[in-house]
């Protein structure tokens, strides 16, 4: 067989079997998903600058799994942190969301199943094949009409849920739920969520605490 007859049977078996056009043009990813997943040494030294265990951050403290192991897809407590200093830095936001906390050090409110799950969409939507909105909501219905990133972090801070294929579920109030279509906008919707009622404390067990009671 010649080089050119293995190549031509290589870009037929690239298009009908792997359905890829080998002569299409690379696409590129919409953002790097690593922004909102960080890796095993990034978390520990995240829970370090706070004085956090790493079990705290990745649900598996002794509070986090009693509550897992009564049923995993109930709410566990995560430890607050500090708030974000303003004006708001949208790098530092993002890597607040990775470790899906909001801006003011609280944690979104979700299992350690939905926080995985939530971290998968954004694995999908950063994949360099999902690079049009169509094939976006292929994934989630609406995250084409948003800005991917927008999206997810929106996802990551708990602002919307997506609990199966279909439209995104707000967890806000209606009315109150703000727009996701840019980063900006889910900035502005977070800043706008009313300030948690007990001052942040590192000292402190419970509500003020970064010891979740």
């Amino acid at each position: 067989m010649s080089p050119s007859q293995a190549e031509e049977i290589d870009a037929l078996y690239t298009k009908f079997i792997l359905g890829k056009d080998p002569a299409a043009p690379a696409s590129t990813s919409p953002f790097a998903a690593n922004v909102f997943l960080p890796t095993p040494a990034a978390t520990t030294a995240f829970a370090a600058r706070f004085g956090l265990a790493l079990a705290d951050l990745t649900g598996d403290n002794a509070e986090q799994l009693a509550i897992a192991a009564k049923d995993p897809s109930l709410d566990i407590p995560w430890p607050r942190i500090a708030p974000l200093p303003t004006p708001l830095v949208t790098a530092d936001v993002e890597e607040y969301a990775g470790m899906g906390y909001r801006p003011d050090g609280t944690h979104a409110a979700c299992s350690k199943v939905k926080l995985g799950q939530w971290r998968h969409s954004v694995e999908l939507l950063a994949a360099p094949e999902t690079n049009t909105a169509e094939k976006a909501n292929v994934i989630l219905t609406g995250a084409g009409d948003s800005e991917p990133k927008a999206v997810c972090l929106a996802l990551l801070t708990g602002l919307i849920d997506f609990p199966q294929m279909g439209s995104p579920s707000y967890r806000l109030q209606p009315g109150d739920q703000g727009s996701i279509s840019t980063e900006d906008d889910v900035i502005a919707t977070l800043t706008a969520i009313p300030a948690p009622a007990q001052p942040y404390d590192p000292n402190a067990p419970g509500p003020g605490g970064k010891i979740p009671h």
